[in-house]
């Protein structure tokens, strides 16, 4: 994590640039996979991205900038280019930040990457093995398991300080099954934001029968008919239905400079 004192020299930057707030986010999230192809380890990958940004405002416009510098002269260049950016130099100001606590709600028994990468490889051999033993129909498998460990920080010139730590973990297996020249697929993959405690919510053992059930259920299913039918949206996801017709156009972001075919209808049926 960033210097306290940094990050308070970096913000009093842009204030000293005309902001009227400014806001610093920080973040370093480790990204690993492992792939398999059927019961074998066809790729493992593992990254960290690591950047911080910077936003000052001055009235309703705004400036940012970012970088993957985040040494104390990569970031304290980026607050310079930024408070120039906003162009209403008006002396030296100085911020002061108050740590605050964030609660964790989400409580990591095994990390999901700090751990031995052998405890991943083997939970996902499990999964395969599983759905290629599942029916003589199943031709192929495929699965991976992500984990995701991430950090951030952010801070602002009201003297808001707070960090976090969140970790995730999915496994997906993908089965294939084939009969006379036809192939047919199924796939599993559930995911927490937890460790790898999560399989044992979730048996990598079930997860790869699951989706050869659905491949073979599929093979054996027979052709869907055609013509017009009434349609079911799950309780639940007709959210995301609303999100995507509707949702988008109400962002402030677009609202807030006219450009959303939402402005100018309050009242009005839509």
């Amino acid at each position: 994590m960033l210097d306290k004192l940094l990050i308070e020299e970096a913000l009093g930057i842009l204030l000293s640039g005309g902001a009227d707030f400014a806001e610093l986010f920080f973040e370093t999230t480790r990204n690993g996979n492992v792939t398999f192809l059927d019961e074998g380890i066809d790729s493992v990958t593992d990254n960290t991205v690591s950047g911080v940004g910077l936003r000052a405002f001055i009235g309703t416009e705004t400036v940012y900038g970012s970088t993957s510098d985040t040494g104390r002269e990569g970031i304290l260049r980026l607050a310079r280019s930024v408070a120039v950016a906003v162009g209403e130099s008006r002396g030296s100001f100085s911020v002061s930040l108050t740590p605050t606590a964030v609660k964790d709600i989400h409580k990591i028994v095994t990390p999901p990457l700090s751990s031995d990468i052998k405890l991943r490889i083997e939970l996902l051999r499990e999964a395969c093995l599983a759905a290629k033993e599942y029916d003589g129909v199943i031709s192929q498998t495929t699965g991976n398991i992500i984990g995701v460990e991430r950090e951030i920080l952010v801070a602002n010139t009201e003297g808001l300080l707070v960090t976090d730590r969140h970790s995730r973990t999915r496994m997906a297996v993908n089965a294939v099954a084939s009969r006379g020249g036809e192939n047919q697929s199924g796939r599993c993959s559930p995911g927490r934001s937890m460790g790898l405690e999560t399989y044992g919510l979730f048996p990598p053992r079930e997860i790869g029968r699951e989706a050869a059930r659905q491949a073979v259920t599929n093979l054996n299913a027979g052709l869907c008919p055609a013509g017009v039918m009434p349609v079911a949206i799950e309780n639940g996801f007709g959210g995301v239905i609303f999100h995507e017709a509707c949702g988008h156009s109400l962002e402030a972001t677009a609202v807030g400079i006219g450009t959303s075919q939402m402005c100018g209808k309050l009242g009005q049926l839509i």
